[in-house]
């Protein structure tokens, strides 16, 4: 075992008095005695520890020699390492390690009163750890109890020898590592001051082995030894923490609330979790602590009010699954928890917290489905939509914020879109061009859009702007093809020849002349537009919804007629330019589109309302709002 005095560092002039006065005068005299008295005494030969004693300081200033009260710092020292003794007297044969900045961590705390009443500090100070702080509290004990400290040393050498256990270190024989930790309370180191003063007034001085003494110090050996006796789990090798008391409220059993104790008022919360499959997941967060401890009553009116701001911890936003990126996929670990793609790795995060702002009280928690995290595969569009739209609902549930911007849709990726449906029109009719349609030809859609931008988006983004564009944007140029398409259809039902090039064109979209107006000219526009653009993205950012609406200017001039069409053809900005129709009277136009209206319409409001379910499920929420019932948001 290494020697404490190889870890000390230089020392500095010892400290002053001034602060021995703060003691209070009056002590208790009542000291704890335990039966069994001097037990492991014939361990430690008396003569070897006395004359190990004698070989401190010469220069010490005996404590017994002072009338001047010790400080509660003094005592809470002479109280530690006198416990620290004991504890190496132990029939364990237990080796003490004296560690140095542990100590005065929990000596500060002590001064500062950021102890509990069972003496577990609830705080330590950044200063503890200065390099000062140390060089002082070292002096202070090479002054205080040098002799304490060298019988520590003496005994736990002897220990170390004596049991072959204690030899070994690390996960063979873990229950045998070496013990440091005490638990010390205000009151008993009042308890402990009391007597001291009666054994100075005696002459006896407190840097002492009781247990060079068989008769002498009976009462003080069974006091130091009802210390460690309650704080030690000898069987299981551990020191034993008293539960905390926190203000904050679990919501979960299986939580487990832990002080960070360089933050006054924050706490760790740790949460393991087992999936049906036997996957074990944990999550660790911190959680402000609060000054006030609401009852359940209060916690769930928070909850339940609506008006009242919330945020969540952690916030969704920060641990979706990121944005796939071109030609790279995820890799899984071994437990299957772990995914790394790069370097960026990504865990799972299936507990989120409600906290009220005003009061910052924890209120309410959401769970991720646990079959869902078994199944979950981050190389699947499906379950990784899954997982961000249950994330993006509770957060726009409880903060009204959305949890990612849609980037928008470019003149570029929209080209991509009217080529593809030229195509689609070409080879199958503009009569047969349905919302349907953008949902069935999805995948390879989504491939086109990817392969000729590299911007990835995901089929569901993709089939959901196009549907938005054909069913509720009529003056774009999805919009007006399909209103084109239902209209072809009704004549073609009605029996009319319709020709070839007009029901399979070679570009029912003109894609030049849109590429020529809205470079310059869109752009532009919506750079200075001070209208608000619902945006657009990738896979992971379509999270609310499959689809979204493009708030494009729709003031830009047609371009002239094309006599030479024999049908209206699309312009740059979806606006219908006259060909066949314009060689047709009012009343004629106006009698073809009364015979053909109500099938147009029909189909139209069909399509609408398979989309408005489609959109229903995608934000229908559960009734975990007021029942808080855990494991039914999905």
């Amino acid at each position: 075992m290494t020697s404490d005095k190889d870890k000390r560092i230089d020392v500095m002039q010892p400290a002053t008095g001034a602060s021995a006065n703060n003691t209070d005068e009056v002590y208790m005299s009542i000291a704890p005695t335990i039966a069994g008295g001097d037990r492991v005494s014939e361990r430690a030969p008396a003569e070897d520890t006395a004359a190990n004693c004698d070989d401190g300081d010469e220069t010490k200033t005996s404590l017994a020699a002072s009338n001047v009260p010790l400080s509660p710092e003094e005592l809470q020292i002479l109280l530690t390492y006198s416990t620290l003794l004991a504890l190496t007297r132990h029939p364990s044969r237990p080796v003490v390690d004296l560690d140095i900045p542990a100590q005065v961590r929990q000596l500060d705390a002590f001064l500062a009163g950021d102890i509990t009443e069972d003496g577990v500090a609830t705080h330590w100070s950044a200063k503890s750890n200065g390099s000062e702080r140390l060089r002082q509290y070292q002096n202070l004990c090479d002054q205080l109890v040098p002799s304490l400290a060298a019988a520590i040393k003496k005994q736990s050498q002897a220990n170390l020898n004596a049991e072959p256990k204690n030899r070994v270190h690390g996960d063979i024989n873990p229950e045998h590592e070496s013990l440091s930790q005490l638990f010390l309370s205000k009151d008993l180191v009042t308890l402990y001051g009391a007597l001291v003063e009666k054994a100075r007034k005696k002459g006896l001085d407190p840097d002492v082995d009781p247990w060079t003494h068989p008769t002498k110090f009976d009462k003080m050996k069974a006091f130091f030894e009802s210390i460690y006796v309650l704080q030690y789990d000898f069987d299981n090798w551990q020191h034993k923490r008293p539960k905390p008391i926190f203000n904050q409220t679990a919501r979960l059993d299986a939580e487990e609330f832990i002080r960070v104790m360089n933050k006054r008022d924050c706490i760790r919360v740790h949460h393991r979790v087992t999936t049906p499959l036997g996957k074990v997941l944990a999550q660790l967060d911190i959680i402000p602590e609060i000054a006030i401890k609401y009852t359940e009553q209060e916690l769930t009116r928070m909850w339940r009010d609506k008006t009242r701001p919330k945020y969540l911890v952690p916030d969704p936003a920060a641990v979706t699954i990121p944005n796939k990126q071109r030609d790279t996929s995820w890799v899984t670990s071994d437990d299957g928890e772990t995914w790394t793609r790069d370097e960026t790795t990504w865990t799972p995060t299936f507990k989120f917290m409600v906290f009220d702002t005003a009061t910052h009280a924890y209120i309410h928690q959401h769970l991720v489905d646990l079959d869902h995290l078994d199944q979950i595969d981050l190389n699947d569009d499906t379950s990784v939509l899954k997982y961000r739209k249950k994330l993006s609902q509770w957060r726009n549930r409880d903060t009204g914020e959305t949890t990612k911007a849609r980037d928008p849709w470019t003149d570029d990726e929209r080209a991509i879109v009217y080529e593809w449906v030229n195509a689609w029109v070409k080879k199958n009719g503009v009569d047969k061009l349905l919302p349907r349609v953008m949902e069935s030809g999805r995948e390879d859609l989504q491939a086109t859009l990817v392969a000729k931008t590299g911007f990835l988006r995901s089929v569901d983004s993709v089939s959901g702007w196009a549907r938005q564009q054909i069913t509720n944007k009529p003056s774009e140029p999805l919009g007006m093809l399909y209103i084109e398409g239902q209209k072809l259809a009704a004549r073609i039902e009605a029996g009319e020849n319709v020709p070839d090039d007009e029901r399979y064109p070679d570009e029912a979209i003109d894609i030049a002349d849109f590429l020529a107006k809205a470079n310059p000219q869109t752009s532009s526009k919506h750079n200075k537009s001070g209208k608000k653009r619902k945006l657009d993205s990738d896979d992971d950012t379509s999270i609310d919804s499959g689809s979204d609406e493009d708030d494009d200017d729709d003031d830009l001039l047609p371009s002239s007629p094309r006599q030479s069409d024999k049908r209206p053809r699309l312009s740059a900005k979806g606006r219908m330019q006259l060909g066949r129709d314009a060689y047709l009277t009012k009343a004629e136009m106006d009698a073809r589109d009364e015979a053909y209206a109500t099938k147009g319409v029909d189909e139209t409001v069909e399509e609408d309302e398979d989309i408005n379910r489609e959109v229903d499920m995608i934000f229908e929420f559960g009734d975990d709002d007021e029942e808080g019932v855990v494991g039914e948001d999905d």
